[in-house]
């Protein structure tokens, strides 16, 4: 156990104990995300990613916002007053593609979470919103979206060339059958 003594403006002292575990959780932290876009150039990864942040210990979800990523993939704006010391489940979901979790306990203070690569191919129809998997639906949206000629805009467009062809369809091949994290 660990003495503690705070003293307030007016001189008044209160001294009490506290557990070694509960000492890291008495400060906030604020956590910086960032992710990698697959078949994405590395200098176009920003966009509008969902960030979400849950405590393990409770399911309380403390945090679930459409987030603005820079074009080097990391958050403008990172998630603030969470807990330090406390366990949360860290979830990331970029456009077009699948949601990925890491569990993660911050420090009092600013702490930064990389998650790597997203998978691409979630695309789900004409929303574009995705259902977490990739599979037939994504795959008959590139079919029914494909086009060899450029500017055409599509979320079948992985890749960004303005064209849906071949190399997006790789991505859906290569992912097919492929599921998000949940978030809890």
């Amino acid at each position: 156990n660990t003495t503690v003594t705070v003293t307030r403006a007016d001189g008044k002292t209160a001294t009490g104990t506290l557990e070694p575990d509960k000492c890291a959780r008495l400060g906030k932290a604020a956590l910086k995300v960032s992710a990698k876009l697959q078949r994405r150039p590395d200098s176009d990864q920003g966009g509008d990613y969902q960030v979400a942040a849950v405590e393990k210990d409770t399911a309380r979800l403390t945090h679930d916002k459409i987030a603005r990523f820079n074009r080097s993939g990391t958050i403008e704006s990172p998630l603030d007053n969470l807990d330090a010391g406390e366990l949360y489940n860290i979830c990331v979901k970029g456009p077009q593609h699948l949601t990925q979790c890491k569990e993660f306990t911050p420090i009092v203070g600013e702490n930064t979470v990389g998650f790597g690569e997203l998978t691409a191919g979630d695309i789900d129809g004409a929303s574009c919103a995705g259902d977490n998997i990739v599979n037939s639906i994504d795959l008959s949206k590139v079919g029914g979206d494909w086009s060899i000629s450029s500017d055409k805009d599509s979320c079948a467009d992985f890749n960004l060339d303005k064209r849906v062809n071949s190399l997006d369809y790789w991505v859906i091949s290569n992912n097919y059958t492929k599921r998000g994290d949940n978030k809890q």
